[in-house]
């Protein structure tokens, strides 16, 4: 597996690369390079990945919302709606992927223009070839998409996991479902002084179970998580008889 922008691989010596020269290409194009320091990079502490590779507009996020890759119908509008309601109350969110519960939360932040913020698992010139309708959709909303890999690099499962012990230095994570993947990434928000929420569908899971055992709240709603942590709600989405949302402000 390759972490490119550690040491650039056209270099022939281990010096820093000039990202301009070495990926021109990008430059041309509009891609921007957010480096360890500036005030632009997405993460705190002692993130990883030095550099990253971006285009959109920067997005300050403090909360992951995690998931599944094959969520039911049912829980994908859970999602949506979840997502939904964070967005109208001025929230930006993280994702780790456009694939399942995720694609869900996406979905859900975009329907009411709000900013979200993609940390890919694959680099950034492979997502644009298969999701460039989803870019356009991501950065038309004031989002953001970033990749710590060089262009051509694929999803594998050290690229996932690489990018969850970024999103680890977010902040919060609020899982819905509750696979391995998910409890180490939760694992590590811990580590990092985060906190971790499960939603209640997450309950379904050893994993899940075993998180709440232990402490993690579980939560039905975006305004339930507002709660615990202190902050008031703007306000509160909710469905109508017949299905239509509906945002009450307070």
């Amino acid at each position: 597996m390759r972490f490119p922008f550690i040491i650039c691989m056209r270099d022939t010596v281990m010096a820093p690369c000039n990202y301009r020269l070495c990926y021109n290409d990008q430059w041309k194009r509009g891609y921007r390079f957010l480096e360890k320091g500036d005030s632009a990079f997405p993460f705190a502490g002692e993130c990883p990945a030095p550099v990253f590779m971006g285009v959109g507009e920067s997005v300050r996020s403090h909360i992951v919302l995690a998931g599944g890759p094959f969520p039911e119908k049912e829980m994908i509008r859970t999602i949506s709606d979840f997502a939904s309601e964070a967005s109208l109350n001025g929230f930006a969110l993280t994702v780790r992927s456009v694939f399942g519960s995720e694609r869900a939360v996406i979905e859900g932040v975009l329907r009411t223009d709000g900013r979200v913020r993609v940390v890919l698992t694959s680099g950034l010139d492979v997502f644009m070839c298969s999701y460039g309708n989803l870019l356009s959709r991501i950065l038309i909303s004031g989002g953001e998409v970033l990749s710590p890999f060089e262009p051509g690099v694929r999803p594998t499962p050290e690229s996932k996991a690489f990018t969850d012990s970024l999103v680890a230095f977010t902040g919060d994570m609020i899982a819905f479902g509750m696979s391995k993947r998910e409890r180490n990434c939760a694992v590590e928000t811990l580590d990092r002084g985060g906190d971790v929420f499960l939603h209640r569908s997450a309950l379904s899971s050893a994993y899940g179970r075993r998180l709440a055992a232990e402490g993690a709240p579980v939560i039905d709603s975006f305004t339930a998580y507002m709660t615990l942590k202190g902050i008031t709600p703007e306000g509160y989405l909710f469905r109508d008889a017949e299905g239509r949302l509906s945002f009450l402000k307070l």
